[in-house]
């Protein structure tokens, strides 16, 4: 298992100091098989440049046969999204779009929700504010 290390700066009394935390999983990811044509990706933790990798494989999972009609990202543990996590939810929302498959975002933390909003990316995508509304949104909606 990859332990990826975080540095942080203290300050004390004579000065800064560094201390070196590991983290075992700065994502997690738990992905539901497709049912009803949905299929639904729980994330935790943080979305940033050393975590994509681990998205972006779990979002191409979702877009193998049997292909779901809908992908919904609960995104209701995330506590942190970087710029690098802005740019793979981009890349699943084209990957979606090319596949002729709906992605929404699902309940979205307040500081994820304001990360989007400030360079726009909120309008750029379907954000519900459960994933139970997203799923009764679409069924409502489907033809």
């Amino acid at each position: 298992m990859l332990t990826t290390f975080r540095f942080m700066i203290k300050a004390s009394g004579r000065g800064l100091s560094m201390a070196s935390h590991a983290h075992h999983e700065l994502l997690r990811i738990v992905a539901k098989p497709a049912t009803d044509a949905v299929a639904e990706i729980a994330l935790s933790g943080e979305i940033d440049l050393s975590t994509t990798p681990k998205l972006d494989a779990s979002v191409d999972a979702a877009f193998r046969p049997p292909k779901p009609k809908l992908v919904l990202l609960d995104m209701s543990g995330v506590g942190f999204l970087a710029s690098a996590g802005m740019a793979s939810l981009l890349r699943a929302r084209e990957q979606a779009q090319g596949n002729g498959v709906l992605l929404r975002l699902c309940a979205l933390p307040t500081p994820v929700q304001r990360s989007l909003a400030l360079v726009g990316l909120d309008r750029e995508f379907d954000i519900h504010e459960s994933v139970e509304a997203a799923k009764t949104d679409w069924v409502n909606t489907a033809p």
